[in-house]
């Protein structure tokens, strides 16, 4: 008698009729059981019983078999035959920064604002005071490089910006001060920037010497100058006392140097009271000018230092 099988499970969905047919003989196969066959698909219609209805019909019994043989031998393959589809690999990220990496990486940023003709004055100045920040040869490298690079308008802002980043330096290098000076000049903006920066340096003879040949040239405008002679007012120092007594005196003195110069002599000797009258600083310089250097700018220090506490007290 020829096996049969019944089809009780109904088709799945994406599965054609002969996929399904393939199914219930795979189960009925290991299971190891027959069962009268309700119904077959054929190529042109359906059958009932053993027989086809329609043309063709031993044709249609073959192609239907050998669908049949085809999907059961896909279903019965072992889980290790089945091929999966491989995950595709994710995609690598890069490895972090090291610490030296991102230095060097905010370095070249920063000098690229500096140079670039499209930034602002102010995006300068921050450029510059995070290489100045920073304390580091390779920074200074940078520095050194925009200050003393004059040759169009852009690298002359970027100057600028470095000689005004200059003046918040902690540790004032020594190789910025040639540069520095060769800022001051006519124009009121640079000279200001080179003077400021130029005050931080302390008691560096050098950078006063530099601030009072330039205060007492008048081939400079008196504006510059004044800027000078402002800055010298940040020291303690006899000789450049008597400079600045000098200029308060001198009758053919451009006014505004003058009375920089009275201002510049209350800030340096703690005694503002003075302020511009000139026969009230010759007196007092007439009183002090014998004593000791070192005896005149220790008493000026104790000066500064009472002026200053008085200044706190009265905020």
């Amino acid at each position: 008698m020829r096996n049969t099988l019944t089809l009780a499970r109904p088709v799945r969905p994406g599965l054609g009729g002969a996929a399904s047919c393939a199914e219930g003989l795979a189960r009925a196969r290991v299971a190891g059981r027959e069962a009268p066959v309700k119904a077959r698909v054929s190529k042109y219609g359906w059958s009932k019983g053993n027989k086809v209805t329609g043309p063709g019909r031993n044709r249609g019994k073959r192609r239907a078999a050998s669908a049949v043989a085809a999907v059961a031998a896909f279903l019965l393959r072992t889980p290790g035959q089945i091929s999966h589809a491989q995950p595709a690999p994710s995609a690598t990220t890069a490895p972090a920064e090291s610490p030296e990496q991102s230095i060097q990486r905010d370095l070249r940023e920063q000098s690229a604002i500096l140079t670039n003709p499209s930034s602002k004055p102010e995006q300068r100045e921050q450029a510059a005071e995070r290489l100045v920040s920073r304390n580091r040869e390779d920074a200074r490298q940078i520095l050194l490089q925009a200050i003393t690079d004059s040759s169009s308008r852009v690298a002359q802002a970027a100057q600028l910006a470095v000689a005004r980043a200059l003046a918040g330096d902690l540790k004032p290098d020594p190789r910025f001060i040639d540069p520095l000076r060769q800022l001051l000049g006519r124009d009121p903006g640079a000279t200001e920037a080179a003077v400021g920066a130029l005050t931080g340096y302390g008691d560096n003879t050098t950078v006063l010497n530099i601030l009072l040949d330039f205060a007492r040239d008048d081939r400079w405008p008196p504006r510059s100058r004044s800027i000078a002679v402002k800055g010298i007012g940040a020291f303690v120092n006899k000789d450049a006392a008597g400079i600045l007594i000098g200029l308060i005196r001198n009758p053919n003195e451009d006014a505004q140097v003058r009375g920089m110069a009275a201002d510049a002599l209350g800030e340096m000797t703690g005694q503002p009271q003075f302020k511009r009258d000139v026969a009230a600083w010759t007196k007092w310089w007439d009183g002090v000018k014998d004593q000791p250097a070192i005896n005149w700018e220790a008493a000026q220090y104790r000066n500064r230092a009472a002026r200053e506490a008085q200044v706190r007290a009265d905020r």
